[in-house]
């Protein structure tokens, strides 16, 4: 408890004074402390691997805040919307679940839209594939390109032989084997 109250004094001594442009924050710091929300809660009631647990389906798990489009996960939503989901993930944590059971649980409550990473299923596999895909015909794209550079160039090297009046291979053959027919 002393802990927390140091962390709380500690965040609100960073705080400037602008006017009144703070005072919200502070509010929300003050009651969550005293409601005993994620700010506020005591650690030292869950064991090192709950905290494991709960730390990584956190960041797995999007804030259901209808303010924030599903934009943050709970471990980065500062406001106190995500509370209410990270009360229920400990709850369910602490009552046995395990994180793939915790995971669907949040997918019934919320929809599908509450997990930070799509499943690997339906349109969420084209999510994983599509990084694949899009460099594989990307290089493509390259190969081809590149073949016909070389291609262009080679085209031009021979163009030029023929306008310098260079004798190309096939008729320096022609000229050898005349010259051997002579002897």
């Amino acid at each position: 408890m002393i802990r927390q109250a140091l962390v709380l004094c500690i965040l609100l001594s960073f705080m400037p004074e602008v006017g009144n442009a703070q005072e919200p924050i502070r509010n929300r710091l003050m009651a969550a402390h005293s409601e005993g929300s994620s700010v506020g809660i005591d650690d030292s009631a869950y064991s090192d691997q709950q905290r494991k647990r709960i730390y990584n389906l956190e960041n797995l798990i999007m804030c259901a805040c209808p303010k924030e489009n599903w934009s943050k996960t709970l471990k980065g939503c500062p406001d106190g919307c995500a509370d209410p989901q990270k009360n229920e993930l400990r709850g369910w944590i602490v009552g046995g679940l395990t994180d793939d059971q915790v995971l669907q649980e949040m997918a019934q409550r919320y929809g599908p839209q509450v997990r930070a990473a799509p499943l690997l299923t339906g349109t969420g596999a084209w999510a994983y594939m599509f990084p694949f895909l899009t460099f594989g015909a990307a290089t493509i794209v390259v190969f081809i390109v590149f073949a016909g550079w070389r291609r262009g160039a080679r085209l031009r090297l021979e163009q030029r032989s023929q306008d310098l009046g260079v004798v190309t291979d096939d008729e320096l053959a022609a000229i050898e084997k005349e010259l051997e027919g002579l002897d």
